[in-house]
């Protein structure tokens, strides 16, 4: 290691912002965990398992709350990037090989969830799905070259209310509340260990750990705001985990046969018997929604991990002239994410397996945002408590153990 820690910057005496605005920022980075991939996850976990996983559920999101809040902290004391940190603590070759690892699984991810809004959108507007995906990586390239990020950070905002519409959708059907099914179907541990993994894979994707402190430096958040700003973390998860429950609830209800599903009108269609005639039309504008506020998170991240990674500048904030690297790679992150789209892997399972991905992933940073958000030097007044070290640790080993539990049902 040995090499000189950045200095963290002078904090000035700026005027605090209103309440909601400090709130923001959290509550989209949760909002986001509950993109199209989130919830054709949380569909397949509630078809695989039924109720059997929401324990798991629960339990990790206080740890994961821990771990977004850790990230914040580092971002508003050190006021610079993770994967800037990681490169000039422990090196460029673990900084390039983490943005490496963040663009291959976003530009998948990105690619399943809009041929997923695509599927959707193809009920209501009589193109073939393909013409419409490249409509969405269109519309999603306008977005992010003609916005700053205060306007885009409040159409994300917008775009993560729509989450709602699941939890309407559950109040519409029919569901007998007392006989819940909470046993798990005739399945192979395989796939229940794939659950599990996918599961830890969407509550924490590793973009996530990078993205909330980019927020935090993009609003010039600084160490007065870490209350309100975890405040906002705490709220922005107990939300995503709400919506969550609801649709492993519906997909439990509706499907519950220990399969996959192939295709997100299936989930769509099914809810129909269950919810009525205004489900579907509830759940597919909350699905295109989640992907309007999803995939400019993924792109963007993986431009800000990229840059952060060489070293050079990033962000909305900063000329255009000096960030055509960073561009450059959101636009990759956008064209390559729909390049995978033409391959013929059913989208909602493709999915699936990227949030399995996602879950071997995040172990290797969990322990390198643990490292950082306890090194004194950096950190000073700031660094983590007892309290934060024991989640940090108790989700490294709770991510760990299901990852090993999957690798021995596949071999």
């Amino acid at each position: 290691m040995g090499r000189t820690l950045p200095t963290p910057p002078v904090i000035n005496n700026q005027e605090r912002r209103p309440f909601w605005i400090s709130l923001k920022n959290g509550l989209i980075t949760g909002a986001s965990n509950n993109d199209p991939s989130g919830i054709v996850t949380f569909a397949q976990i509630g078809a695989i398992t039924n109720l059997a996983l929401g324990w798991l559920l629960l339990l990790l999101t206080p740890l994961v709350i821990n771990i977004e809040e850790m990230s914040a902290r580092v971002g508003e004391v050190t006021q610079i990037g993770v994967n800037k940190l990681i490169r000039q603590i422990y090196g460029i070759w673990l900084a390039v090989t983490v943005a490496a690892l963040i663009f291959i699984t976003n530009v998948v991810t990105l690619g399943a969830n809009v041929s997923a809004m695509a599927e959707i959108a193809a009920w209501y507007i009589p193109l073939p799905w393909q013409v419409l995906a490249i409509l969405f990586v269109a519309i999603f390239m306008w977005i992010l070259f003609r916005g700053n990020y205060k306007i885009i950070s409040r159409y994300l905002l917008f775009a993560s209310g729509l989450l709602i519409f699941y939890v309407l959708t559950l109040l519409y059907a029919d569901i007998d509340w007392i006989n819940l099914s909470f046993a798990m179907p005739k399945v192979g541990m395989g796939l229940i260990a794939a659950a599990a993994v996918a599961l830890v894979g969407n509550m924490l994707p590793p973009y996530l750990i990078f993205w909330q402190a980019t927020e935090e430096i993009e609003e010039h958040k600084r160490i007065r705001d870490i209350p309100r700003e975890s405040l906002g973390v705490i709220m922005g998860f107990v939300y995503s985990a709400v919506i969550a429950l609801a649709i492993i609830l519906l997909a439990s209800e509706v499907i519950g046969n220990g399969e996959l599903l192939e295709n997100s009108n299936q989930l769509a269609i099914m809810l129909t018997p269950l919810a009525g005639k205004w489900a579907f039309h509830l759940f597919a504008i909350a699905l295109i929604g989640s992907g309007f506020l999803g995939i400019p998170i993924l792109a963007s991240s993986a431009a800000y991990v990229g840059a952060e990674a060489f070293n050079l500048p990033e962000g909305w904030h900063a000329s255009r002239k000096k960030t055509k690297i960073f561009f450059s790679i959101l636009a990759g992150t956008l064209l390559m994410g729909a390049v995978t789209m033409l391959f013929s892997i059913p989208a909602v399972q493709l999915l699936f397996y990227t949030q399995v991905l996602n879950g071997f992933l995040v172990p290797i940073l969990i322990i390198t945002l643990l490292l950082i958000a306890n090194n004194s030097e950096l950190m000073r007044n700031h660094k983590n408590n007892l309290l934060n070290n024991i989640a940090g640790v108790a989700l490294l080993i709770i991510t760990i153990t299901a990852d090993i539990f999957l690798l021995i049902n596949l071999f």
